[in-house]
């Protein structure tokens, strides 16, 4: 299989699904586990946009030197830790690809066409501010969400996977028909 994807239900994993497989976390492993073994028995192909590519490598760039309890630990053990990672989920949606389970593929549209409906869905998705503590912070989807749902809906994905509870305010919305959204946030 060249990455080509056959007839069946199409899928789009948010990043975060990709973030708990590499890095196996284990609030999400059962999910995560469960999506993946979906994907590789045929049930669902999934789309892999160059903004779950890029925003994946950030966000392994960012968690590893969180999850590090040693603080002795060299930077360059950190840096290290990271290539390893990085190269690991390169590596695995390659096999994914070569499989025919994902394809890399970006909505037929230019990026300014892409933040225009971004924008007006940010205001209609507006979520919340909550005291956390001795601060407030807001709670809601940000515009790296909308433009995941935005290319999952143009690439025609039928389902939209994530770990990340602030999709729940679409996942009744009529706005993003006929995209189902399965959320299981941790």
């Amino acid at each position: 299989m060249s990455g080509t994807i056959r007839s069946g239900s199409t899928a789009y994993f948010d990043t975060n699904i990709w973030v708990a497989y590499i890095l196996n976390e284990p609030d999400l492993c059962c999910f995560v586990d469960n999506l993946i073994s979906k994907m590789r028995k045929g049930e669902y192909y999934v789309y892999v946009s160059d903004l779950v590519l890029l925003e994946t490598i950030s966000s392994i760039r960012r968690k590893i030197p969180l999850k590090i309890k040693n603080t002795a630990e060299s930077s360059s053990k950190l840096e290290e830790k990271i290539r390893e990672k990085t190269s690991k989920y390169i590596a695995t949606l390659d096999v994914f690809r070569q499989e025919g389970k994902i394809i890399n593929k970006n909505p037929p549209m230019s990026v300014k066409d892409l933040h225009k409906p971004t924008f007006e869905y940010l205001e209609k998705c507006f979520g919340s501010v909550e005291k956390h503590g001795k601060h407030y912070r807001y709670k809601g989807l940000n515009h790296w969400d909308i433009q995941h749902v935005l290319i999952a809906s143009a690439l025609g994905a039928e389902t939209f996977y994530t770990a990340d509870s602030g999709f729940e305010a679409l996942k009744e919305s009529q706005v993003f028909s006929p995209l189902k959204f399965v959320i299981n946030a941790p």
